[in-house]
């Protein structure tokens, strides 16, 4: 009995360690990485009516400090991750369309490009100041040298490129080589490489010193293309020979620094690619969203194929720019006709991802329960009923000689 009972026990112990297993495979499965692709949710909107937004940015030194500025030359702010939403109380002063906000390296001076010129603010937006230097124009770009605060780059409407190289003090166009009257949609500066990349209504160009002369990196391209957005992959750590290119005809991408364009295996070619954003929350340099004339996209292979995000975006409304930011920036941002983040507040900060290793943990410990559970009345049953065995050997009067009648009779002593 002893002997059935440990066999017992064993195959007990071999089903809940093959149910861990699984479980463990499960669970692991379920795990997020280090990025926001794992997030669960929705998009939330912000709720903020009567506003087309086309700019978005959160403060380097506390993302959840996020800002967004419109069309309609108004700028809005979160201090909590994009829960709340305010005005900020004093506009540009002359109201024009936000194209682009950022911070200074240093995190403490906050630019506008504006159709009405570039702006600047010292206190998260509360009071601007027109920068002076610039010519009347439409400013529409910015970028940062992450390594030398001092340097900024300005795109324009008609007037193509400025630098600076005091903080904003002073401009110098920076324009050799670049098409006349072209547009400046989008520019991007490679710290690392001392690249800066330009995409323009007539293309893609590359200046390697600061800007004082650019060349034309489009062999690839639609001969009619217009380029929206240019980002090294290196910006996020990926490979220094990448470059992603978001057109009014697709997505593209370079395998050798500019020099040849092509196609992913998800062309995108029917929708324009308004905004690239590199998710450099994650550790994985491949994984990158990209905003469209469709809604939001993302890729976890470098751009070859894309997915939808998550539902919740309006339809049939344009992307007009991403951002990140949030408590150690785990919020993607989107401006349309409304903010709208992900994971959404109201999902719990993507709760949905973290329900499945919840509940698997719960039903997991909860069958281990059940399973001892029965396993110890099994132990207990048979306990008993070796111990009634045992007791019925035990028994006085048991023997078998004692309990058979005897069919002989002695015979009589005294007849």
């Amino acid at each position: 009995m002893h002997w059935l009972v440990t066999k017992s026990r064993a195959a007990h112990f071999l089903s809940l360690g093959a149910i861990f297993l699984v479980f463990m495979v499960i669970l692991s499965a379920c795990g997020s990485d280090t990025g926001i692709f794992s997030a669960g949710g929705s998009w939330q909107p912000a709720g903020i009516n009567g506003q087309r937004f086309l700019s978005v940015t959160a403060d380097p030194n506390t993302p959840k400090n996020i800002y967004a500025g419109t069309k309609q030359g108004a700028i809005f702010v979160s201090q909590d991750s994009g829960d709340h939403w305010t005005r900020t109380k004093a506009d540009l002063a002359h109201p024009a369309a936000v194209h682009a906000l950022g911070f200074d390296n240093a995190g403490k001076q906050l630019y506008a490009a504006t159709d009405s010129g570039l702006w600047q603010s010292s206190n998260g937006g509360q009071q601007w100041s027109m920068v002076a230097g610039l010519p009347q124009d439409g400013y529409t770009a910015l970028a940062f040298d992450l390594k030398t605060a001092s340097n900024l780059y300005l795109g324009s409407a008609t007037h193509g490129v400025y630098r600076s190289t005091d903080a904003g003090k002073t401009w110098t166009p920076v324009t050799q080589g670049l098409p006349a009257n072209a547009r400046i949609n989008g520019l991007s500066y490679d710290t690392d490489q001392h690249q800066l990349w330009s995409a323009t209504t007539t293309g893609v160009y590359r200046s390697d010193n600061q800007g004082a002369s650019w060349k034309s990196f489009s062999q690839g391209l639609p001969t009619t293309v217009q380029t929206n957005v240019v980002v090294p992959a290196l910006l996020n750590g990926g490979d220094h020979l990448r470059v992603y290119a978001g057109t009014d005809q697709g997505f593209f991408i370079s395998e050798d620094n500019g020099a040849h364009w092509k196609s992913g295996r998800d062309t995108l070619s029917s929708v324009p690619v308004t905004s690239i954003l590199l998710d450099f929350h994650s550790s994985d340099a491949n994984k990158l969203y990209v905003g469209t004339g469709a809604g939001t996209l993302r890729s976890s292979d470098a751009g070859e194929t894309w997915q939808a995000v998550a539902p919740g975006l309006p339809k049939g409304i344009t992307v007009e720019a991403l951002g990140m930011g949030g408590d150690n920036y785990k919020e993607v941002l989107v401006a349309m006709n409304d903010l709208y983040i992900y994971p959404g507040i109201s999902s719990g900060g993507g709760g949905g991802s973290n329900l499945i290793p919840i509940v698997l943990f719960v039903a997991f410990f909860g069958l281990l329960y059940y399973l001892t559970q029965g396993s110890r009345k099994r132990r207990l049953l048979a306990a008993s009923i070796a111990k009634r065995a045992d007791a019925d050997t035990e028994q006085p009067g048991t023997d078998a000689s004692a309990e058979k009648p005897s069919d002989t009779h002695e015979p009589d002593a005294n007849p």
